[in-house]
């Protein structure tokens, strides 16, 4: 998360240091809220063109040819920066950086204020394509540490479904299970 001079949907309130959604607090007091705008990171590799953040200096930046190597710059994969939502190059009919869902923004602000920072998520690939809603925006599903059993039950009961459909289709990869597992955990 970074402050911005832009307009957001994530506010901050100055004093108590509150996150706050943006329709709650501008009819409030305006002068004591910061504009945030939220950023979803990645390890993915950067090419060129791409949007990323130098996090040490806070910074976006536009990824130059041969793409950024080095642990401070990050690919943006998905933020609540609007401007950030469109391609640069006609080659790419995609947008470079992804919506983050309303639902997940709403997660993020309630365990912000509960003091419990959301550093990790998984963000759901197909094929090595992230899987996106019709409003651009990206799949999130939350990080477990423990499951039920009736979970579990679920689990396997899935995977023993999508195995048998692999079979019958004659198709069985090596990485079937790690890549299913990657997909679906």
């Amino acid at each position: 998360m970074l402050p911005t001079d832009k307009q957001s949907e994530l506010v901050l309130h100055k004093s108590s240091n509150a996150l706050i959604h943006y329709d709650e607090a501008r009819r409030v007091a305006p002068d004591d809220f910061q504009n945030q705008h939220l950023y979803i990171l990645s390890d993915d590799e950067i090419k060129e063109g791409d949007y990323c953040l130098d996090t040490i200096n806070k910074e976006i930046i536009i990824a130059p040819l041969g793409g950024f190597k080095g642990k401070s710059i990050k690919k943006i994969i998905a933020t609540t920066d609007t401007s950030l939502n469109h391609s640069l190059d006609i080659a790419r009919p995609y947008p470079l950086v992804y919506s983050i869902p309303t639902s997940f923004i709403e997660t993020f602000i309630k365990s912000y204020n509960e003091g419990k920072q959301l550093k990790e998520l998984l963000v759901v690939y197909d094929d090595d394509i992230f899987l996106v809603t019709s409003q651009n925006e990206i799949v999130i599903k939350p990080l477990k540490d423990s499951y039920t059993r009736e979970e579990v039950i679920e689990i396997i009961l899935m995977y023993k479904c999508n195995l048998l459909v692999e079979v019958l289709k004659g198709k069985v990869e090596k990485q079937f299970t790690d890549k299913w597992i990657e997909k679906n955990l």
